[in-house]
């Protein structure tokens, strides 16, 4: 794997997992903000653009690892659209549900993207 792939693999994974912490962990994101005198950041206005950036540095990397190495587009489609839900769950709809759900949805994507970037190094197919 190129230096670029791997750069771009790990910010996607990064990008993932924080993206995802909002969410998921909100209560404790609120308390431990409120507690260290941050509690004005628990505020739809700041979490929802650092849920986009996340999101979107998210959807960069996975698009990069399909086009530059294992060409599987399912695995950014299924990103992008249970990315799309995250926020729409929470916040639009008020479903935890539907956010849950599309929360498992966007981390078993970027496993399956994982497992296909491993399986393009160990194999000569994949490498350009």
């Amino acid at each position: 794997m190129s230096k670029a792939s791997k750069s771009s693999s790990i910010g996607s994974s990064l990008a993932a997992t924080l993206g995802i912490v909002c969410p998921v962990c909100w209560p404790a994101s609120a308390a431990l903000l409120a507690s260290a005198g941050l509690g004005f950041l628990v505020n739809l206005k700041i979490i929802l653009p650092v849920l986009a950036l996340f999101l979107i540095i998210a959807w960069f990397g996975m698009y990069k690892n399909y086009k530059e190495n294992h060409h599987h587009v399912m695995p950014f489609v299924v990103s992008l659209i249970s990315g799309i839900f995250i926020p729409l769950g929470k916040y639009v709809i008020m479903s935890l549900t539907i956010s849950n759900i599309a929360i498992g949805l966007f981390i078993g994507a970027a496993l399956w993207n994982n497992d296909l970037l491993k399986k393009c190094n160990e194999s000569v197919v994949c490498k350009k």
